[in-house]
């Protein structure tokens, strides 16, 4: 009889199985919930976008998001509240709107490359952006090889053309 949940097997993942993954990853000593509730009333202006747990005992759990009142193409996760995964202590907190103006000229370039602001409309204009180049290139060859096919050939006309002379 199974009576919780680490007396169930676990299945493989191809050569590792997450009773190995488990061992790398510390356990922690505080609810995920709890402390983002704590984040959440320390900084209420804070959104969490996403979660990054510790990957050593050294680690730190990780709240990334982006503040409220932050531009779109800050992105959604270079802000960050790093917690102490033991004591549920904040450690650290590092938000982009803080920072000088290169790293941020630089933070920012990271979503502008890749598309990931500004919502699903800018992803679609990216994406019609880089496919253009090459539709037009093979636009281009299609006209080109339909204008050296030779046409209907034009028969000499009957009815000469008026010469013009310059009488003087």
């Amino acid at each position: 009889m199974i009576t919780s949940i680490s007396d169930t097997p676990l299945p493989t993942i191809s050569h590792f199985s997450y009773s190995i993954l488990a061992c790398l990853v510390p356990a922690l000593g505080i609810s995920v919930d709890g402390a983002m509730a704590r984040v959440n009333s320390s900084h209420p202006e804070f959104e969490v976008t996403y979660v990054r747990f510790p990957t050593s005992t050294e680690g730190k759990l990780q709240f990334l998001g982006r503040m409220y009142s932050d531009p779109s193409y800050y992105g959604r996760l270079y802000s960050s509240i790093q917690v102490n995964y033991t004591s549920g202590e904040q450690e650290k907190v590092y938000f982009l709107r803080e920072q000088p103006w290169l790293e941020r000229f630089l933070t920012v370039l990271h979503p502008i490359h890749f598309g990931d602001y500004a919502g699903l409309f800018v992803q679609i204009l990216y994406a019609i952006g880089g496919l253009m180049p090459g539709i037009l290139s093979i636009l281009g060859f299609v006209i080109w090889y339909y204008r050296q096919k030779p046409g209907p050939q034009r028969s000499k006309s009957a009815t000469p053309r008026p010469v013009l002379s310059n009488a003087s």
